[in-house]
């Protein structure tokens, strides 16, 4: 399959700001870099990236991003941006709707959706507001883009598990391709600063859902009982406005530290740290900050969200609760009064992340573009065809 040359068309939402250059480090966008990187420098392919914005084309890491200026519709999936791309991305060998909601109402031939996770398992999303008609045309759009694409790939199992639940009989569609890591890049130091009072790690997508308010809560209690750590609020907020007011908030509390982190860092930060903090409530896949944070030897305090439960074994490489204020701090003060807990915790959570290193992932990604390359490959001229939803009755 390296023999050839294909062009590989992958649909986004936001891998750059929109209005600037900036790249945003989310953790879909971390994965979505490891794929770039699998495509462009290991299989020598031609990729271009397309995502909404005004800009019509800028440039990162040497790969071509196109902007499709559209915005989200009520249901906050992106009609206009599908429908656009359906029509640039024709003369590609393959297309890539690198988000669930992006893929509806068109699906071009020769494609492949990715899920990251369930993305609606909170209260306060406006999927669990949304009147009949409209929730009908949402779980149309969902169920559509998982039948329609030559496969369907879930990061993690919970969302396999929700879809058998909605639409059974849909489970052969259905690819499990877990993030995978560079146990080389991301592995403990060999000398720990012991130093000082316990510091903690809070890698932060700065969402509600990612428990950055039961953080401040925990760290302003843990100074007030005189309590010896320090929490390092690591992440990327997209909106200045809202790094501003996240910033004066957080260094209203003296043991807090904010700062945002590239992703060339991350490897280097975690591990100057004891152990992570990650009291995530919803809308979470298969982490790829925990499993990075577990592969440096950190415990990871979790939240029930997602495929978190797929990484910690509650009491043996962390600690999974759920992820109220009091379970937290629990949680906190037992790990930093204990170094030898801490210790013991982080050689388990190494051991866990190194049953997903980055070349299975690399294997399994390999399989599925052979096998859907092949296929076309196979049906001679290439006829290039746009499924589309069907329209409701009138």
């Amino acid at each position: 399959m390296k023999e050839e040359s294909y062009r590989i068309a992958i649909l986004t939402d936001y891998m750059l700001h929109p209005t600037d250059d900036n790249f945003s480090v989310i953790e879909e966008n971390l994965s979505l870099l490891n794929l770039i990187r699998l495509l462009t420098d290991e299989l020598s392919w031609d990729v271009d990236v397309f995502q909404a914005s005004p800009i019509a084309k800028r440039v990162f890491n040497g790969v071509d991003v196109f902007g499709i200026d559209s915005k989200p519709d009520r249901l906050s999936m992106f009609p206009g941006l599908n429908s656009v791309f359906a029509q640039r991305s024709l003369e590609y060998d393959l297309r890539i709707y690198f988000h669930w909601h992006v893929a509806a109402p068109k699906v071009c031939n020769r494609s492949i959706v990715v899920s990251h996770g369930i993305f609606w398992d909170a209260p306060s999303t406006c999927f669990n507001r949304l009147h009949s008609i409209d929730k009908h045309e949402w779980e149309k759009r969902l169920l559509y883009s998982v039948t329609a694409p030559q496969a369907f790939v879930a990061e993690d199992r919970n969302t396999i598990n929700v879809i058998k639940a909605m639409w059974p009989g849909y489970e052969h569609r259905l690819l499990y391709i877990p993030p995978g890591i560079d146990l080389e890049e991301f592995k403990p130091s060999d000398v720990r600063d012991e130093s000082g009072g316990v510091r903690i790690i809070c890698p932060q997508d700065f969402t509600h859902e990612q428990g950055i308010n039961e953080i401040l809560a925990v760290a302003a209690m843990t100074w007030t009982q005189n309590v010896e750590v320090e929490f390092h609020i690591a992440g990327h907020v997209k909106d200045s406005k809202d790094v501003s007011v996240m910033a004066d908030h957080i260094h209203s509390l003296p043991n807090c530290k904010f700062y945002s982190v590239s992703a060339e860092r991350l490897a280097d930060l975690y591990p100057r740290f004891d152990f992570a903090l990650m009291p995530f409530r919803a809308t979470e896949g298969a982490s790829l900050y925990c499993l990075q944070a577990m592969a440096c030897g950190l415990p990871v305090i979790a939240g029930f969200a997602g495929g978190l439960s797929e990484f910690i074994i509650h009491r043996w490489n962390g600690y999974l609760v759920a992820p109220e204020v009091e379970n937290l701090l629990d949680a906190v003060l037992e790990l930093s009064s204990d170094a030898n807990l801490r210790l013991t915790m982080g050689e388990n959570a190494r051991r866990l992340a190194e049953g997903y290193p980055e070349s299975s992932w690399k294997q399994r990604w390999n399989n599925l573009l052979e096998q859907i390359l092949k296929n076309n490959k196979k049906g001679g001229d290439r006829i290039e065809t746009v499924l589309s939803m069907p329209s409701e009755p009138s």
